[in-house]
């Protein structure tokens, strides 16, 4: 028992030492930002449970009956819908299944992250709870960007399919890196990136969606939810966090990358802090071959 105990305490010695300083750091501030609020995590539990509306899946809803219309960008203070028409497209698939079976599905997608300790620590934070109860995409963004930071293909692809139809800020720094290290996704990157703007350029859908984009944006930053700096200091947290996440981009602390980058920060944005507690492929590899030749 001593011995195995012992065993214990010199690999987590070790995790510790492979992981480096800034590293752990940086995983337990997300670890703490993520577990900071556990009654309003409890709260949002309850709303699931209550059956609530699910204020963000209603939108989704209503984009996809305005659809047929060709005004499903319309941007307003009772609707407001930044996504890709094509996005409004594929939704028709999905909004049949109804809210209480996409609630299920964002349960069912944390053991695709194959690691208890990521789906542990969603499941415990208010950021994910908050995004099942309105019914919002954040679940799946997060475990699409830990599986394609893994070296997975077919989360590679689907994440940067994501950032095509959801170009939010905070898709942007893992995008970057993605392409940066795997330069053989970049030329069918740009080729669907080009397909899908000049379809929507020849529809005459493009001018309405940036401008839901850009009114998104400013909704957000003026949003009671928003944490985000710019809720203080308005637009001058572009020229800080955009510098900022470029930084953190290159060091590879891609979670906090994402929150620094986007203009505005809601709740369950923080869940794409969860990228980081999922290591590299090819870090991985390079620490394998390491003890391998030890």
């Amino acid at each position: 028992m001593a011995a195995r105990l012992a065993a214990s305490r010199l690999s987590l010695a070790r995790q510790v030492r492979e992981l480096g300083a800034w590293r752990l750091v940086a995983m337990v501030a997300a670890a703490g930002v993520l577990l900071a609020a556990p009654r309003l995590a409890w709260h949002a539990f309850n709303l699931v449970l209550g059956a609530s509306d699910g204020s963000v899946w209603q939108t989704l809803v209503e984009a996809t009956r305005r659809l047929p219309h060709g005004s499903v960008n319309l941007d307003g203070a009772a609707y407001r819908f930044a996504w890709s028409p094509y996005a409004a497209l594929l939704l028709t698939a999905v909004v049949p299944i109804g809210l209480a079976a996409w609630r299920i599905g964002h349960l069912a997608l944390l053991p695709l992250t194959r690691d208890w300790r990521i789906a542990g620590l969603a499941l415990l934070a208010y950021p994910f709870w908050l995004d099942v109860e309105r019914g919002s995409l954040w679940t799946g963004v997060a475990v699409a960007g830990v599986g394609a930071l893994r070296g997975g293909r077919t989360w590679t692809w689907v994440y940067l399919g994501l950032f095509i139809l959801i170009p939010h800020p905070l898709l942007l720094p893992l995008a970057a890196w993605l392409l940066w290290h795997r330069p053989h996704l970049r030329l069918n990157f740009v080729a669907v990136l080009l397909a899908h703007l000049s379809t929507l350029g020849l529809l005459g859908l493009l001018e309405p969606w940036l401008k839901a984009l850009l009114g998104a944006a400013a909704a957000g930053v003026a949003d009671p939810l928003n944490l985000a700096p710019s809720r203080w200091i308005g637009a001058w947290w572009t020229p800080i966090g955009v510098p900022l996440a470029m930084l953190l981009t290159w060091r590879g602390y891609l979670g906090w990358a994402s929150l620094a980058m986007s203009p505005y920060l809601l709740p369950y944005h923080a869940l794409l802090l969860l990228l980081e507690f999922a290591r590299p492929a090819d870090q991985r590899r390079t620490q394998m071959t390491a003890v391998a030749s030890a």
